[in-house]
């Protein structure tokens, strides 16, 4: 297994560490928003109407991203947080903690790659003129070869996308959500160590290895759901 570590980012290292081989890839600017994009389905949908936003990479982007963590804001009073949906292969962890003061934190990782559609966000219209609000606040942004850049701190406002629909049975996703999708998809089995039992650097679950669920537990620490120690 080839792998490395991402530095100054443990959420993102845990991605590359649990099984990805590192690309080529074009180095970013440093600071920089890269190629991050938010996309609205409707900017003049009526009260009571949901709206999808997508959090992802650019498809014109040239420069192949693994991990993006950073927050979306809005306007509480004309937007309420429904939940979300999940797309494809990317693991896209939402802390919704701060929903009603207007901000989502997240994590979204995909080894093979984001697309511009890697976190779906559901929203329920409360008022007009709400797109005005609406913004990308990225915080990180990792290459495929493992190198984790601080974005510069500059908003990406929402890009009108009529053809992007707003997906049925969208709704707030836990670790354990996502952990059960995961088992479901690997049929790993999950066996917990006693502390200090065979630990392995990276090992967040106590399980004796470093894999997908490790990453999750990490990017629910990093979305906010769950504090550190």
């Amino acid at each position: 297994m080839n792998c490395q570590v991402a530095r100054g980012v443990g959420t993102f290292g845990l991605l590359v560490a649990a099984g990805c081989t590192p690309m080529a890839a074009p180095p970013f600017d440093h600071p920089t928003t890269g190629p991050a994009v938010l996309r609205l389905s409707s900017d003049q949908a009526p009260t009571a109407g949901l709206i999808s936003v997508a959090v992802g990479v650019s498809r014109l982007s040239e420069t192949s991203v693994v991990g993006l963590e950073g927050s979306v804001h809005f306007d509480p009073g004309l937007l309420r947080y429904v939940g979300q949906a999940p797309v494809g292969e990317a693991i896209a962890l939402v802390g919704a903690g701060q929903a009603q003061a207007g901000q989502l934190r997240f994590v979204a990782l995909d080894r093979g790659g984001l697309d511009d559609g890697a976190l779906m966000l559901v929203f329920e219209v409360r008022g007009a003129g709400y797109a005005a609000a609406l913004r990308l606040e990225p915080v990180h942004i990792v290459g495929a070869d493992g190198e984790a850049n601080r974005a510069s701190p500059r908003s990406i406002l929402p890009v009108l996308d009529v053809r992007l629909r707003v997906p049925s049975g969208a709704r707030p996703l836990s670790l354990a959500d996502w952990t059960a999708r995961f088992t479901e998809q690997t049929g790993a089995d999950r066996p917990q160590l006693l502390p200090g039992d065979g630990t392995v650097f990276g090992d967040v679950n106590l399980s004796g290895s470093v894999n997908v669920f490790d990453v999750l537990g990490v990017a629910n620490v990093a979305a906010g759901n769950t504090p550190l120690l």
